[in-house]
């Protein structure tokens, strides 16, 4: 099952560029993705640029001159909507955050990319939450982990 989420840069004062991502949206797999191989305004701007996303990895072009689609994807190699799997419309949105946190949307979490640092939102049955930094949630999730 799907754990939706938007992924999304602020480029202006209450305006953001995103992207849908259908898969492992949670903190523990997109929030560490991102946090970890997502980390600068060039590649965010980079993978925003593709459109929406079915599964998030840590590289965004695979290798030259191999093979990567929707149905054969590359290991590592986000897979896009449109440049994988060649479907019409999935280029990035442009929003408010009201926008961005419409709790009708089916979305679950929210990542925001701003001054350099990532931030996050969870979506729930009764509404959203504030975005948060999200640095303290994946120091947790590596404690974590590092415990198991």
């Amino acid at each position: 099952m799907a754990t939706r989420s938007y992924i999304a840069m602020k480029i202006g004062e209450d305006t953001y560029k995103g992207v849908y991502c259908h898969y492992d949206g949670y903190l523990d797999y997109n929030g560490l993705m991102l946090y970890e191989h997502y980390n600068t305004k060039e590649r965010v701007e980079e993978l925003i640029s593709l459109g929406n996303i079915s599964s998030l990895h840590e590289k965004i072009a695979p290798e030259e001159g191999s093979h990567h689609s929707f149905d054969n994807p590359q290991p590592g190699v986000t897979v896009f909507y449109g440049r994988d799997r060649g479907e019409e419309g999935q280029e990035a949105f442009i929003c408010t955050e009201e926008e961005l946190k419409d709790t009708n949307s089916w979305i679950e979490y929210i990542y925001v990319f701003n001054n350099g640092k990532w931030y996050y939102s969870v979506i729930t049955r009764i509404g959203f939450t504030e975005f948060m930094p999200l640095e303290p949630a994946i120091i947790k999730i590596r404690e974590r982990r590092n415990l198991q």
